[in-house]
């Protein structure tokens, strides 16, 4: 990570030992800064005017939705790469003119959203949905100090027939007798 100056998380997911959906939860869960899947937001182009294209790109940023948030007013949730980016947040409060909170999504769906969205580019495949184990993950994210093993030899393994399912005996019937 040092030699290369690029995020953790980045080149975890390009080492496979997270998939960019499970970083991202990690993300959110680590920042307490909530996820969005981008997939199921309804994207209006009154809401894709909120933010400029320019600074979508070059933020990685786009509008999810307007609430009202108490003492803020209506406030714009904006999905984010980075939801640390306080430079980002500001061109966006700057050019909507109203409050922006961040929110987590993986740089590929906000690539995603920015290229059907504000280029007119078709979409690509998205990656399906997986359920996590928010605990598996981090384990995977800081995993526990390995003790140096010496590798074995190698040995093809031996094929074998597949074993029969096995199948559990259905329960007894009673006999038919007095009821007592």
């Amino acid at each position: 990570q040092k030699e290369k100056g690029r995020r953790l998380g980045e080149m975890l997911v390009e080492l496979g030992y997270v998939t960019e959906p499970q970083m991202t939860q990690v993300l959110s869960n680590q920042l307490t800064i909530p996820w969005v899947n981008l997939y199921h937001v309804d994207f209006s182009r009154e809401l894709l005017d909120l933010v400029s294209a320019e600074t979508a790109e070059k933020h990685g940023v786009v509008p999810v939705y307007v609430r009202h948030v108490r003492r803020q007013g209506d406030t714009l949730f904006v999905a984010m790469e980075d939801p640390l980016n306080l430079a980002a947040l500001q061109d966006v409060a700057d050019g909507s003119g109203m409050p922006v909170k961040p929110m987590v999504a993986s740089p590929s769906d906000i690539r995603g959203a920015i290229r059907v969205y504000y280029l007119g580019l078709p979409p690509v495949a998205p990656t399906p949905e997986i359920e996590l184990d928010v605990a598996e993950v981090t384990e995977l994210v800081e995993p526990p100090p390995t003790e140096a093993v010496e590798p074995a030899e190698a040995v093809e393994p031996a094929k074998a027939a597949p074993e029969p399912a096995k199948v559990a005996p259905e329960p007894a019937k009673p006999e038919p007798g007095p009821i007592v």
